[in-house]
């Protein structure tokens, strides 16, 4: 179960669970698109001449889109892989969504740089 009741009758708003599955999947997305880009990096560069100037502003583009791109989703995600809740305002709930969208990405960057 996702969320436990303690003896003062708090209620964790945090569904790990989801958290867990948007972190894998923004860690998976990254890693796929880093070699899809690693791909594309290396078959662009000619090995006969030295041209790679414009690869380093393309290098710094893609790794913004594959890290926003990915974050992204593993933050929709979480946000939508969480448990419901049915008596909590509308703003709480927005909360709560991005809470765990923010939960993912932080997972995923620790699990990415360990």
């Amino acid at each position: 179960m996702a969320s436990h009741e303690l003896g003062d009758g708090y209620v964790s708003g945090v569904s790990w669970g989801a958290v867990f599955a948007g972190a894998a999947a923004a860690a998976a997305l990254s890693f796929i698109l880093l070699i899809l880009g690693v791909g594309l990096g290396l078959s662009s560069v000619s090995p006969y001449q030295y041209n790679a100037a414009p690869l380093g502003g393309a290098t710094i583009a893609w790794l913004a889109f594959m890290q926003l791109a990915a974050a992204g989703t593993g933050g929709y995600l979480a946000g939508r892989l969480r448990v419901k809740w049915a008596s909590v305002h509308r703003d709480e709930v927005h909360f709560r969504d991005t809470a765990h969208g923010l939960l993912a990405w932080a997972v995923a960057t620790l699990a990415t740089v360990a």
